[in-house]
This record gives structure tokens, sequence and C-alpha cells, in this order.
């Protein structure tokens, strides 16, 4: 039989190695939480963004205006098919003082890959994929925004991979 001083060291001992593996493993397992996000941001083109937040004068055939593009939310959501979906609100400022807040979509790792910006669009609910502005929105504004286009955590059936 152990002595009680031998048995307590190594109890301590197999305490420590089992919450040092265990803490060791969740830090080389969890994401670092800026690492995906930068990443999905980092690769999205603001031109084509732009081009997107004006779809329907495009399709009109009218010129974009330039405009300073921010990416105001965000968000990478999934469903089980698995059909990715990358999301964004961006706020325009025009030239002439005019902005413009846009909810723009694209499906990146579909077959074939759509990786085009597009305003969102739905067809079962009213709602809004754009507004324009004379003066910078307000945050009641953005918040009214949000509700009118319908922007919710995550759509019925998705699940979020990443947002802002």
């Amino acid at each position: 039989m152990m002595p009680f001083t031998h048995y307590s060291i190594l109890v301590a001992i197999c305490s420590w190695l089992l919450i040092g593996c265990d803490e060791h493993k969740v830090e080389s397992s969890a994401p670092k939480p800026a690492t995906f996000p930068t990443l999905v941001i980092d690769t999205w083109n603001r031109s084509e963004m732009l081009k997107a937040a004006f779809g329907y004068e495009q399709a009109r055939g009218e010129q974009i205006p330039d405009a300073d593009l921010q990416i105001v939310k965000w968000r990478v959501i999934q469903d089980d098919r698995p059909l990715l979906v990358e999301q964004a609100v961006v706020l325009l400022k025009c030239d002439g003082g005019h902005w413009r807040l846009a909810d723009l979509y694209r499906h990146p790792k579909q077959d074939p890959p759509t990786i085009q910006w597009r305003l969102s669009s739905k067809t079962d609910v009213p709602f809004v994929n754009h507004r324009n502005f004379t003066n910078e929105p307000t945050a009641e504004e953005l918040e009214q925004f949000l509700l009118d286009a319908e922007w919710r955590p995550a759509p019925i059936g998705f699940r979020v991979m990443a947002s802002n």
C-alpha cells in the first residue's frame, strides 16, 4: 500500500495532467475568433459588391455611381444540404452626398459556383433589399432597414457559421 503522501502526489500529478491535457486540447482545436471572419471578408470583392448594390440600376443600363463601400453587418450561414450563403448589409456613400443601404448575398460553394454578389430577394414576404438616403443613415434608420430586410439571427433551417 502506498503511503498517504505518495498517493496525494500521484493524484495531484494525474489531476494536473488531465486538466492540462484538456485545456491544451481545447486551445489547439478551437478556431481563433478572428481567423474565419477575416479570411471570409478578405476574399470579398468590394467592386462586385458595389455593382450588386446597384443591381436594379445596372439592369436598366444606368451608370453605377462611384461610392465608398462599408460592410455594416455580415454573416456566413449554412443549412443541411449543405448550402453555404454569405450575406452582407453594406452602406454606400455615393458621390453627390447620397447614401444607400443594401442587403447582398452570394453562394460561394454552389456547383456551378454562384460567386457573384446579388441583391437579396424573397418572394414569400414583403421586404426591402435596399434603401436610399439623402444623409448618412442614423442608427435607428439602420435598425429599421434590418427589420424591413428581414435580417434575423439565422433563417429557419440555417446555422450561423460566422458573423459580426
